[in-house]
């Protein structure tokens, strides 16, 4: 049984990690002003698949046996999948208004989840920190990309997008 929890809960890791390769930085990104403390690109990748092996470790440990308390579980799945959609608002929409958003709704279920977690199991807990920790980074780089490139302008399908001002 705990095989096929371990393997359940990698396999939403990897959906929601998936959805992140998806959507890439692409040249509207690379046009927009950003602050001084964005990391450089080449730490993306990294970090996520760290972050996201750590995030698979302290769901087995609290959830994995399937014998967590609901709220634990809800937490979990709830945060993945706004993690999920934060990639596809920014670089799929460009809508870093919404990026936003849901950096802040992500950063309030990343830290639902840590507690649940660590009320469970102290080590699921401690394991969800640093990913707390780059969300709260990421929140900081959305909210500052957004104010940094604030006049936003209309395409013609409607969508409004962030344009970089001259």
């Amino acid at each position: 049984m705990t095989v096929l929890w371990f393997w359940i809960l990698s396999c939403a890791t990897l959906s929601a990690a998936g959805m992140g390769s998806l959507f890439k930085p692409d040249e509207w990104y690379k046009t927009l002003r950003k602050p001084v403390f964005t990391p450089p690109n080449l730490a993306f990748p990294i970090v996520w698949t760290l972050l996201y092996a750590l995030m698979t470790w302290a769901a087995y440990r609290a959830v994995g046996g399937g014998q967590a308390p609901y709220r634990a579980s809800l937490a979990w799945g709830l945060q993945l999948a706004v993690n999920a959609s934060w990639s596809p608002l920014m670089f799929g929409w460009n809508r870093v208004d919404l990026a936003s958003v849901c950096a802040v709704l992500l950063w309030l279920l990343v830290y639902w989840t840590y507690a649940e977690f660590a009320a469970i199991d102290a080590l699921a807990g401690q394991l969800m920190l640093p990913y707390l920790a780059w969300v709260t980074l990421a929140c900081a780089l959305s909210f500052s990309i957004w104010k940094l490139n604030w006049n936003f302008q209309w395409d013609h399908d409607e969508v409004p997008t962030v344009k970089k001002q001259n």
